[in-house]
């Protein structure tokens, strides 16, 4: 077995995670398109902006029913456009996401 190397093109900061390069991208360009996304029988774009407002406000909502920094969220979903928003919701919440594939059942 061949093995290649090389350098890292960035660094990851200390306080840095998926969250924060969300919230950072967003800041810059908030009108970007991060997903397509089923909406009645059409697809619609979700800019940056609207996605992390809908973070937030789900993590408000995990929050207000008793999720706490620290806790594990099970997380059961086909891959989908609403598992990335709990995904990141859990994260904004300062929990963690425990993800189970519906196989896994």
């Amino acid at each position: 077995m061949q093995e290649y190397t090389s350098e890292a093109l960035y660094t990851i900061g200390e306080n840095e995670t998926c969250l924060t390069v969300l919230r950072d991208n967003t800041l810059e360009r908030p009108q970007t398109i991060l997903y397509s996304r089923p909406r009645k029988f059409e697809w619609v774009d979700v800019r940056a902006d609207d996605f992390l407002r809908e973070v937030y406000d789900v993590a408000k909502g995990l929050i207000a029913n008793g999720i706490e920094q620290g806790d594990r969220v099970a997380l059961m979903s086909d891959t989908r456009y609403e598992w990335s928003l709990m995904d990141f919701a859990i994260m904004a919440a300062g929990a963690v996401s425990v993800p189970i594939y519906p196989s896994s059942s």
